[in-house]
């Protein structure tokens, strides 16, 4: 089966998608795919603050999260729309993934900010 390529991406990444064993997700336990009307005002917003506030409590419970930008387009197919059930009028906005994080970050300094001030 041939799939859809549903945005213009370099050739490089189309490659790297075609490549067997890789997963878009990572093979992460958890996708949560935030959805909402494409007709109503302020939903694309609305949307990513749900997955915004999600990602925080994630890390609040020293769980990893990722928003997964590239998996949006994919999900907004008619092919996958019909996949997940979702009607036309419903567009998925937000594709974040939660998992257990192999490791935590190691922790760094920040450096002082530079402020110019200009009169």
């Amino acid at each position: 089966m041939t799939r859809v390529r549903p945005v213009d991406l370099p050739e490089t990444l189309y490659s790297k998608l075609a490549q067997k064993g890789f997963n878009i997700f990572y093979n992460a336990p958890l996708l949560i795919m935030i959805s909402g009307q494409l007709n109503k005002p302020w939903m694309g917003k609305e949307c990513a603050l749900a997955g915004q506030n999600m990602m925080l409590w994630a890390h609040a419970d020293r769980l990893g999260s990722c928003w997964i930008g590239l998996g949006q387009p994919y999900l907004a197919t008619q092919a996958d729309k019909d996949l997940l059930g979702l009607s036309s009028l419903i567009h998925p906005f937000a594709p974040v993934i939660f998992g257990y994080p192999k490791g935590l970050p190691i922790e760094t300094t920040q450096a002082k900010a530079k402020i110019n001030s200009y009169s």
